[in-house]
């Protein structure tokens, strides 16, 4: 939605059966929108379509709730994608329709491979894949072992003051150092315990 009234918004409307684009693709809209239904169905898409593999794919949102929801959302889509395509009725779905117009054979035995391969898929939170990206680093990302992912951030500020929550300990360079400090500069220390 545009931020003034009476203009028109330059981006275009999502069309679940517009042409595949290869690269990045970010989806921002209210909540209710069909956001996940959006997502599921590229993916989805990509894969019979293109012959993209699912551990190839990066799915990235924000909570743990809404990763879960989309990984069980897309494991759903492809369940139906490969309905469709083994089925001899006509579906209702027009995605699903368009998706069995061509090469139905083999955008089944791609949506089977992906359905057998979906604990590849990378659906994470932006945190999450943060994590995997230092987890494939090793030893040379400087990172603190001990730090924990939390789920939201009154657990960050009821950790006590001699852990990561002393500034007197900043400056290691550590992720958790990092996070501490811009809670401090944005003025969030009388919240911190």
């Amino acid at each position: 939605m545009s931020e003034h009234p009476g203009a028109a918004d330059p981006r275009p409307a999502f069309d679940p059966l517009g042409p595949l684009d290869g690269g990045r693709l970010a989806v921002e809209a209210s909540a209710g929108t069909g956001k996940t239904y959006a997502l599921s169905t590229l993916a989805a898409r990509h894969i019979s379509e293109r012959d993209v593999p699912i551990r190839e794919l990066l799915v990235v949102t924000f909570t743990r709730a809404a990763a879960a929801e989309l990984r069980d959302r897309l494991r759903g889509r492809l369940l139906e994608f490969a309905a469709a395509l083994e089925s001899t009725d006509e579906p209702d779905d027009e995605v699903l329709a368009a998706v069995r117009s061509e090469e139905p054979e083999l955008r089944l035995a791609r949506v089977q491979t992906a359905i057998s391969e979906f604990d590849s898929a990378t659906i994470t939170t932006i945190h999450g894949f943060a994590q995997q990206i230092i987890g494939t680093l090793g030893s040379t990302a400087r990172t603190d072992p001990d730090a924990v992912l939390v789920d939201a951030g009154h657990d960050v500020v009821q950790l006590p003051t001699g852990t990561a929550l002393d500034p007197g300990g900043l400056g290691k360079g550590l992720a958790a150092d990092i996070v501490v400090r811009e809670l401090l500069e944005a003025g969030a220390a009388g919240a911190l315990v």
